[in-house]
């Protein structure tokens, strides 16, 4: 949670297995995700996703665009620049910047 906001993004003592199921529909990464840890997500246009444990307890996942609607991401908090992520099913909406970082709206 950030600030009451559900996030994929963050510690988790339990596995959203729910969510993480929706994307990885044959539970190809499970054993990687399945666990405590610390959850990173790196956004990409690629069609595939990608669970890799970068530390006993910590996960990264690439994570493509347009997943984030399967996975009812309604906003992105970032510092990076997504507009070169928009694509035909998905655009990122600039809502605000504050000191580098960035919220954006999917539509």
């Amino acid at each position: 949670l950030l600030a009451g906001s559900a996030t994929i993004n963050s510690t988790s003592v339990y596995p959203n297995l729910n969510a993480w199921h929706k994307i990885d529909t044959k539970k190809e990464y499970e054993e990687i995700y399945n666990r405590f840890s610390h959850v990173n997500i790196q956004l990409s246009n690629s069609n595939q996703f990608q669970a890799s444990l970068i530390a006993a307890d910590s996960v990264l996942f690439s994570l493509p665009v347009e997943k984030l609607k399967t996975l009812g991401v309604n906003y992105v908090l970032t510092n990076r620049d997504l507009a070169g992520l928009t694509n035909e099913k998905i655009h990122f909406e600039l809502k605000k910047e504050v000191d580098g970082f960035k919220v954006y709206a999917l539509k």
